[in-house]
């Protein structure tokens, strides 16, 4: 009960600072050229640094069992995630609601939840997933906003900073490079510019929706209960039967997988398919305010779950 309440605590934070963001942009102190500038630097510099000083640690082989573990449950639910959400949405028109109900904010939302509730050490366990989640983003969005396989740009894909930064990640860990000091300090600070700027963003991305208009469409609130239901649920429900990983690995990865929609959905809308955009932003921000609900309940079932398969 210590860890739902102190993540209830920490969404209400989290909701707090989001409010900030939106005052800010009503009050044009944040403009949409500024949230435009903020998201890129999150993409291609902040989030490659969490995801580059939790892969890049020292050695061990405990570790290294660990990272496999990680990688193989994280990759293994997001492919649930994405073939969950390809059955119930797989016309073209549903486009949409399929990334929707698909891909979570691993990285802007995910990471400082289970920083807060699980410590900084857990990242470790999500960052292979952050960087599946990010590759899959890449190829599999483009395909379904564009209705077509020629969209994609496989330089695109291969330069994506998340990727870099993971598979770099890897291979100084199993090179045993030591972490210089003087970079940990740089990761250090700018890992600090996740959580506020990201929160500060959505803020101002809510400003901007028409959240009472959004909550009439039965369609905003199927997308709705797969995202933050159904899929978490039949997430859990696989850890439960993989006698593989650790509670606190299977734990992190399930917040992970379980946070509202991505961030990311509405730039890939922007790009491929305009006529979505305002959909995206929509269900972003409809399923960041009732997570406040789904994340601390479904924590509370996913620790009674998973512990009791080690018990």
């Amino acid at each position: 009960m210590e860890v739902v309440r102190l993540l209830v605590w920490k969404i209400l934070n989290m909701f707090i600072v989001m409010g900030i963001g939106a005052y800010l942009y009503k009050k044009e102190v944040i403009s949409d050229r500024t949230t435009e500038e903020l998201g890129k630097l999150l993409i291609q510099v902040v989030l490659p640094s969490v995801v580059l000083s939790q892969m890049w640690t020292e050695y061990s082989a405990e570790k290294q069992q660990t990272l496999i573990r990680c990688f193989f449950l994280g990759a293994l639910a997001q492919i649930l995630a994405v073939g969950a959400a390809w059955i119930r949405f797989r016309k073209n028109e549903d486009a949409a609601a399929r990334g929707c109900s698909a891909f979570s904010n691993v990285g802007f939302f995910g990471i400082p939840v289970i920083t807060a509730v699980m410590g900084g050490a857990a990242v470790f366990y999500v960052s292979p997933t952050v960087g599946t989640a990010n590759l899959l983003m890449s190829t599999l969005l483009v395909v379904w906003f564009s209705r077509s396989a020629d969209a994609i740009r496989f330089k695109s894909v291969l330069l994506n900073p998340a990727l870099i930064s993971l598979v770099t990640g890897i291979v100084l860990f199993f090179l045993k490079v030591p972490r210089p000091a003087i970079v940990s300090d740089v990761l250090s600070t700018l890992n600090q510019l996740n959580t506020p700027v990201a929160l500060l963003l959505s803020g101002a991305f809510l400003a901007r929706s028409d959240l009472l208009k959004a909550l009439g469409k039965p369609e905003v609130w199927r997308v709705t209960l797969w995202r933050l239901v159904l899929i978490p649920a039949g997430i859990l429900l696989l850890f439960r039967l993989i006698p593989v990983g650790s509670v606190e690995e299977k734990t992190a990865i399930w917040i992970s997988l379980s946070c509202p929609i991505g961030m990311n959905l509405p730039v890939y809308a922007r790009l491929y398919d305009p006529d979505s955009v305002a959909v995206c932003a929509e269900e972003v921000c409809i399923t960041t305010l009732l997570s406040i609900a789904t994340l601390p309940l479904g924590l509370l079932a996913a620790n009674m779950i998973l512990r009791s398969t080690y018990s």
